[in-house]
């Protein structure tokens, strides 16, 4: 399967990711543990949070991240309690099957390697406003990105400092926030959500080929990336021995923000599907909507 400008996205991220070792993720997890999220100071004219979004999301949803025995990344909303838990297992195996069935599983590592490209460039677009490249594979095009232009032209100067993210920020081992439960190799966790819809991010339809056209279907399916600005500088204060854990966050002198800041992207991703019963999608994949929270 391929994007709908494969080469473009491609392009974006030239970095070598860097290898990331256990104690790093169990810092940051313990980092983001600590974290309170305060609305009195996540809202203040100094150092606001960023929420752009077409949903009724928002940064609170992240509050609930844990990190479990054997798994390098973090893990969004871990249940609580066995009855719980054993839904969400049952509930976890059918989504693999699903993915699975659609084929991304296949293609596991080309796919996130250019989810990760997406999520620098969806970044770069809002902080320096140019969604030229975005609008190349996003279905709807310049019209779907003026809702995201619009919004990015609002940001003050530190908010997009804060989105300002690296290679060495991104969360855990490859910056993806998985879905419980976590199952070794299987790419299932990196779906949070899969849907079918005939219309893009505005609302438009699109009519697919032949002579009496019918209005395209489209499989719509979410992943989550995120940072945690300049990490990095945070985890020397920890390793230095700091009382961070005992008290109220501190972050270091030459931190932009009184706080650790955190920025998360949701991708949601698409591809035209020709059936639903066997599933057979397009090989072209388009970036559907995005969702980008900063706190």
């Amino acid at each position: 399967m391929r994007w709908a400008t494969a080469s473009t996205v491609r392009a974006f991220s030239t970095e070598i990711p860097p290898k990331k070792d256990f104690q790093r993720v169990a810092a940051l997890a313990k980092l983001w543990e600590k974290y309170t999220f305060r609305h009195e100071i996540l809202t203040s004219s100094e150092q606001p949070a960023v929420q752009i979004t077409r949903s009724d999301r928002n940064y609170l949803d992240y509050g609930r991240i844990s990190l479990h025995q054997g798994c390098p990344r973090l893990i969004l909303q871990s249940p609580q309690g066995k009855i719980e838990q054993a839904k969400a297992f049952v509930q976890g195996y059918m989504r693999n099957a699903f993915v699975r069935g659609i084929g991304l599983q296949d293609e596991k590592k080309e796919f996130l390697a250019h989810c990760d490209s997406v999520f620098f460039e969806v970044l770069r677009a809002i902080r320096e406003e140019d969604f030229s490249n975005l609008a190349e594979f996003t279905l709807g095009g310049h019209e779907t990105l003026q809702f995201h232009r619009s919004a990015a032209h609002k940001l003050s100067k530190i908010q997009k400092e804060a989105l300002n993210i690296t290679q060495d920020d991104l969360l855990g081992d490859n910056g993806y926030i998985v879905k419980f439960p976590y199952l070794r190799h299987e790419m299932g966790p990196y779906i949070h959500s899969i849907e079918f819809t005939n219309v893009d991010a505005v609302g438009n339809t699109h009519l697919g080929d032949g002579e009496k056209p019918l209005d395209k279907i489209f499989c719509r399916y979410k992943v989550v990336l995120g940072g945690c600005y300049k990490f990095d500088s945070l985890l020397n204060e920890i390793r230095k021995g700091s009382q961070m854990w005992s008290q109220r966050i501190k972050t270091p002198k030459d931190y932009t923000f009184k706080w650790p800041r955190y920025t998360i992207v949701e991708l949601d991703i698409c591809q035209q599907a020709y059936s639903q019963m066997p599933i057979r999608l397009n090989d072209t994949r388009y970036l559907y909507d995005f969702h980008v929270f900063s706190f």
